[in-house]
């Protein structure tokens, strides 16, 4: 137990590290959110001993969702969609039993949020930038690893901790590199 223990702290640590390196670029608030899921489960789950500790995971998720390229302009140009999604996203809430399905599809509609960013750049300036790549990458590690944990098999502590360790380097990646740095930016035109 102790182990776990180290784990989350360390966790929690490596991550307050990317959202102050991504500071003032337009992923600056996912960082951020990423940075305070953790220890915010933590305190509301300790002072709060009734609430489930996916419920903030839910919460954060959301959140997630709406701090990529954050822009009021865009959720006012948008706000019928919007008020859907959240109307449904508080529907899911109160409906589903286990908020990991939650978690599970509003992370997919994260990662489908990055794919779209490198797909219309693909084919708008065809270039990609690894940053998000990576992104997708840790986007799959988080998928991977709840659907893992659903399925509530031995090996899931295994593929847990692996994923965790892959999660700690991408986390390295994003303190190293920031999403603006133009040393990420590959153009895929052909030199012919």
């Amino acid at each position: 137990m102790k182990f776990a223990y180290i784990v989350f702290f360390i966790s929690i640590a490596i991550w307050l590290f990317p959202a102050i390196r991504q500071y003032k670029t337009n992923l600056f608030y996912f960082f951020l959110i990423l940075a305070l899921e953790d220890p915010a489960v933590s305190i509301v789950t300790l002072l709060l001993d009734i609430l489930d500790p996916t419920f903030v995971h839910s919460i954060a998720s959301m959140l997630l969702f709406y701090s990529i390229d954050f822009n009021l302009d865009n959720i006012k140009k948008n706000w019928i969609l919007n008020v859907i999604l959240v109307v449904c996203f508080f529907i899911g809430l109160l409906v589903i039993d286990n908020n990991f399905f939650l978690i599970i599809i509003i992370h997919t509609l994260i990662l489908g949020k990055f794919i779209k960013y490198i797909v219309i750049r693909l084919h708008n300036k065809s270039e990609t930038n690894l940053f998000y790549l990576v992104l997708i990458f840790y986007e799959l590690t988080i998928l991977v690893n709840l659907i893992v944990f659903l399925s509530e098999n031995n090996i899931g502590y295994m593929l847990h901790y692996i994923t965790l360790a892959f999660q700690f380097l991408i986390a390295i990646f994003f303190t190293v590199f920031r999403v603006d740095n133009p040393i990420l930016v590959r153009s895929l035109r052909s030199s012919i």
